[in-house]
């Protein structure tokens, strides 16, 4: 037992005064390998899980020239420097830091807490696995890499300015055309998601981010669920943006739909979401107080009563949404805007190899949005204009049937909609179309009309001197 005692001791002599160099990161491809560990490792292991898009041959070493292996440091103190914590939560940190390795600033999310076990370990490793899933998007908040170090976990996105919440705390009112603008981007954002199976579950202004070029991207993907794939357990989302079908197990896209729905409305009124009571209950009934929505443009409104219909069979999809009449005339041209700036957004070394060949794509597509713009704006009312002044002429209204006088049109017609046309193209209609104007406009406006100059069939009667009468009778 003394023997034991002394050996033990010797070791623990040993690893005091010469202490392993801790070894370089790796980093690895493989997502079907098993992540999970039975203690919490002492040296630095640095997780990269390769993109769809870009498949390593096999494991390797990323070159990293500002971690020294030998320093007590760790990867994220040697390797980024001005770090700035811009976000707190129950999930952890959230630090604004400067990546020697580009130069480019980043945001890196460390876990508040130790791995507890290995399921915890595995709990916060899915989030890594979700955005990895995801093919990258203008709207979707890129993912770079992800570490643990010494029982903490590391998350390096994109770095974006501010979320949404803190937007809409510095602004009294937002303008309707910056809200569906944002709008847009969230929806194309969420319908990345559904075309791929997946449902985000916490669509608030929390996890919606503002770029310094204005472009909305979507984040926070540790609740997305699968549709198609296994049946895991799943959290629920914040209760303020939360569809009440999710409370019975009945998940799909439309709860997404849903908490788009209450984050527009948010933004329309300036309103403080409840997280339950009464008011809570109203939003999930599709009941809004006219007092909330008077202040909203119609098409918004109607918009937003869509979204957030009780019965999540007639919500309208993704989609739907985009091709409405509310959003589908800035669609095309905000979704142009937004490839380009997020194609030309980073330092030239950060793109690809075919950036100038996809600057030229986006450059004929803008070449295209123009002429679209001008046959929406010019060439289509015009076609219209024309074929509307044929089909008048067809039924025997035109300008050469009607007739003006001293620029004030004097229109005696049998119908409403004769006199909406007329009054609408500023036209004296023919006629045919006058001869029962006594009888619908009353004795009063054929009596005003003779006295005016018109017989009671609607023509110009001609006017007699009272002197040349005088001087022929006698």
């Amino acid at each position: 037992m003394q023997r034991l005692l002394a050996t033990m001791e010797e070791e623990k002599d040993a690893r005091t005064v010469c202490r392993t160099p801790l070894p370089t990161p790796k980093f690895l491809n493989n997502m079907n390998g098993t992540w999970s560990t039975k203690r919490v490792r002492p040296f630095t292991r640095l997780l990269l899980l390769s993109t769809l898009n870009h498949i390593a041959e096999g494991p390797f070493v990323l070159p990293m020239t500002h971690y020294d292996r030998s320093k007590e440091a760790s990867y994220f103190e040697q390797c980024f420097i001005n770090r700035q914590m811009i976000g707190e939560g129950s999930f952890g940190e959230v630090y604004r830091a400067e990546c020697l390795d580009d130069g480019l600033n980043y945001a890196v999310k460390k876990s508040m807490e130790l791995f507890k076990n290995g399921n915890d370990r595995k709990f916060k490793l899915r989030e890594v696995e979700k955005y990895e899933a995801l093919p990258p998007h203008p709207n979707i908040v890129k993912f770079i890499k992800a570490w643990e170090e010494n029982g903490y976990f590391y998350i390096q996105t994109e770095l974006c300015e501010r979320n949404l919440t803190d937007y809409l705390n510095t602004r009294s009112s937002v303008d309707d055309q910056e809200i569906r603008t944002f709008l847009i981007d969230l929806l194309h954002a969420v319908k990345h998601l559904h075309d791929r199976g997946y449902v985000h579950l916490d669509i608030k202004p929390d996890n919606i981010f503002l770029t310094e070029e204005g472009i909305v991207k979507l984040g926070d993907f540790g609740l997305m669920f699968n549709l198609n794939g296994p049946n895991e357990d799943r959290t629920e989302g914040d209760s303020k943006y939360l569809a009440n079908e999710v409370l019975r197990g009945e998940v799909g896209q439309h709860c997404d739909v849903f908490s788009v729905g209450v984050t527009l409305l948010e933004m329309c009124c300036d309103l403080d979401v409840p997280a339950q009571g009464e008011t809570w209950q109203m939003l999930r009934r599709g009941t809004l107080p006219y007092e909330l929505i008077a202040s909203i443009p119609s098409d918004l409104c109607e918009l937003i009563q869509q979204m957030l219909n009780p019965n999540y069979k007639e919500r309208p999809s993704v989609s739907d949404l985009l091709r409405s009449r509310c959003l589908c005339s800035y669609a095309y041209i905000r979704t142009l805007y937004v490839s380009y700036r997020d194609t030309v957004r980073f330092s030239p070394h950060v793109l690809p190899a075919d950036a100038t060949i996809n600057f030229q794509v986006y450059k004929t597509k803008l070449w295209i949005t123009v002429l679209w713009f001008l046959t929406v704006c010019y060439l289509k009312p015009l076609l219209h204009r024309i074929d509307r002044y044929a089909s008048l002429k067809a039924i025997g209204i035109g300008t050469k049937g009607c007739r003006k006088r001293h620029k004030r049109v004097r229109v005696y017609n049998d119908g409403s909609f004769y006199k909406q046309l007329s009054s609408f193209f500023k036209l004296r209609l023919p006629e045919e179309h006058n001869t029962t104007a006594s009888t619908a406009l009353g004795e009063s406006r054929t009596e005003r009309s003779m006295q005016n100059g018109y017989s009671s069939e609607g023509k110009r009667t001609p006017v007699t001197d009272k002197s040349d009468n005088s001087g022929s009778d006698e």
